[in-house]
């Protein structure tokens, strides 16, 4: 695989849609779930061959708490201040020829 597929948004769903595709035309129907997050615990339970739990869908990586999760790490505010730095001092450098 070309290292560089994901440098371009085009490249990785074209990439991603490949992929998909392969998977799609070798594993037996009976055995494969195109799974999407917002159908609930059903279908995945049912190929998994599990008792659904009687539990409220979890959504740890829903966007809005994707988001107050990380604008509140620290961790990640250091690696986003760092980002900027670099950016920064790479405008910089492109500014001074």
């Amino acid at each position: 695989m070309n290292g560089n597929v994901f440098l371009s948004h085009d490249k990785a769903i074209k990439h991603m849609k490949t992929h998909n595709s392969n998977v799609i035309s070798v594993i037996p129907s009976d055995q494969l779930l195109i799974y999407r997050v917002e159908e609930g615990l059903e279908q995945l339970c049912k190929i998994l061959n599990k008792s659904i739990p009687n539990i409220t869908f979890p959504h740890l990586n829903d966007t809005l708490t994707f988001k107050q999760s990380y604008m509140n790490d620290d961790e990640l505010k250091g690696i986003k201040t760092n980002v900027l730095i670099k950016q920064h001092e790479q405008n910089i450098k492109i500014a001074d020829g």
